[in-house]
């Protein structure tokens, strides 16, 4: 039962570590230059997942030193930072983090409600 609830505790400060940096999901990459590769793999010399045109925006994933990881279709590409700026594309509720967390807590308050009673039970 400790193992439990040490775990549900576990579990809710690593989502509430994350849920910061997944409410920033509204960040773009605004394509500067003429045109962009996305690259499958953060290697200039892996498969190209598409060519992005000036002007064009790709959701932003994570933010590198050098290189920024997109989300194109259904996949995730790397471009280059030189060659894009982030920029604000509104804001986005991040829904799953929060009902993960609402799920957790309340599977750790399950745990915690039970473990009192079953302690009381015992002391009578």
């Amino acid at each position: 039962m400790k193992h439990l609830i040490a775990f549900s505790c576990f579990a809710l400060l690593l989502v509430g570590r994350l849920c910061p940096t997944m409410a920033q999901d509204g960040q773009m990459v605004l394509i500067k230059q003429s045109f962009v590769n996305v690259y499958e793999e953060l290697d200039p010399k892996s498969k190209v997942l598409m060519t992005a045109n000036k002007g064009a925006k790709l959701e932003l994933v994570y933010a590198g030193v050098s290189w920024l990881q997109v989300k194109v279709k259904d996949k995730t590409g790397w471009v280059e930072r030189q060659a894009v700026e982030i920029v604000d594309g509104g804001f986005h509720f991040p829904v799953v983090p929060v009902l993960v967390l609402l799920l957790l807590a309340a599977i750790t308050f399950v745990i915690v409600y039970l473990n009192i009673k079953k302690q009381k039970e015992e002391e009578l």
